[in-house]
């Protein structure tokens, strides 16, 4: 394309074909290109088109559709989906050949799109369950596949970019971002034949495409919530931003990274002050913090080595979490060097204890799987 633009000759003319927007990352490579390319969009055509469409399909069969400005409105400029919709019209309405005498059709939108959606269902429905549940299930995520999906069914263009949304929705930011940049997105694309065939991927621009104008209007008229239940997820409602805030010295911060990456895995949302410190740049840090561990966590998980009581910021973030502690809102994890009774409060409430003579990354995994229950119980209660 730059040889053949650079030659600058007459006669040549390169179209390329292909998925819209995924083709960014050749602009990437050759960005003198961008002003020499006419992008011409197909499946987006004016209402005008679609209702031409409409009124000879119409004409051919001497009838009238009632629901002539619904279907149109809903093709989103797709001749394929308002040909569906019209032909429902007339399955519904026992009109299968042309009328001897123009015939108009009494159907409503809804039971009309109910009957396309039941057949779209039949194509599309184990497709979005699998690309739902990701790479593996974690019910008590925060469901970033489906939130992907769900961003890419508002889109008015089939696109989104993965990257921009994440950070328009910060009660998903952490999740998304991790199967994301972590490559799990494009792998679950690529390890399915049948996700391939309706969603792509370009990991250069980060944009999520749709590919199939059934597909879109599939996933732009489902029930989401339906969806969730049905692919697992305890519930798709958050009450905080944060599922867990990290509170420790940095003696313990070893512990406290290895928490973060075990509980992220699991497509949780975790406030770790490391993953922040972009945030926090030129911010009140107070101002910031205070609010974290006061409520924007759902549970704040504290771990109480000997200098926790010491250091100034552990002295701060305790003192905006300390009232939970009567909530059950608050999980202590006592490192075994702690002075017994060094931390009241703690030792009044259900806590976890940390072994320093045992395999750090067992004692982190088990401590993940208690934390997700209690995350599940939590959940559970708002379903």
């Amino acid at each position: 394309m730059k040889t053949l633009a650079d030659e600058g000759s007459e006669s040549s003319k390169v179209i390329v074909i292909g998925i819209p927007n995924a083709g960014q990352s050749l602009i990437s490579f050759g960005k003198d290109l961008a002003n020499r390319l006419e992008v011409i969009p197909f499946e987006s055509n004016p209402e005008n088109k679609i209702a031409e469409l409409v009124r000879k399909g119409e004409s051919a069969l001497r009838i009238s559709i009632n629901i002539r400005d619904e279907i149109i409105n809903a093709a989103q400029g797709s001749f394929y989906i308002a040909q569906m919709l019209a032909y429902h019209t007339c399955i519904r309405g026992h009109i299968t050949q042309t009328c001897v005498m123009e015939v108009k059709t009494g159907e409503s939108y809804e039971s009309v799109k109910t009957d396309v959606m039941e057949t779209l269902k039949r194509s599309f429905h184990d497709t979005v369950i699998a690309f739902c549940r990701g790479t593996k299930l974690k019910r008590e995520g925060r469901a970033p596949y489906l939130h992907l999906l769900y961003w890419l069914s508002e889109s008015n263009n089939w696109s989104i970019n993965a990257v921009w949304e994440a950070n328009k929705h910060p009660a998903q930011k952490g999740s998304v971002l991790q199967v994301v940049t972590k490559g799990f997105l494009i792998d679950l694309i690529k390890n399915s034949e049948d996700i391939q065939k309706v969603l792509h991927f370009d990991a250069t621009s980060n944009i999520l495409v749709a590919q199939d104008p059934q597909f879109v209007f599939y996933i732009r008229n489902m029930s989401w919530p339906t969806i969730s239940n049905e692919v697992g997820f305890i519930s798709m409602e958050f009450p905080s931003r944060y599922d867990f805030a990290l509170s420790f010295a940095g003696e313990e911060r070893a512990i406290a990274e290895a928490m973060f990456n075990t509980l992220q895995d699991n497509e949780l949302e975790v406030f770790y002050d490391k993953n922040e410190q972009h945030r926090i740049l030129a911010e009140n840090v107070e101002e910031y913090l205070a609010p974290i561990y006061a409520s924007d966590a759902q549970f704040v998980i504290c771990i109480l080595g000997p200098t926790y009581p010491a250091k100034v910021w552990t002295k701060f973030e305790s003192k905006q979490f300390r009232e939970r502690f009567k909530s059950g809102e608050v999980i202590p994890i006592l490192l075994d060097t702690v002075t017994p009774g060094a931390f009241d409060l703690a030792n009044d409430v259900g806590h976890i204890t940390w072994h320093t003579d045992k395999d750090p990354a067992i004692q982190v995994e088990e401590i993940a799987s208690l934390l997700l229950r209690k995350c599940a119980d939590v959940r559970g209660t708002l379903v």
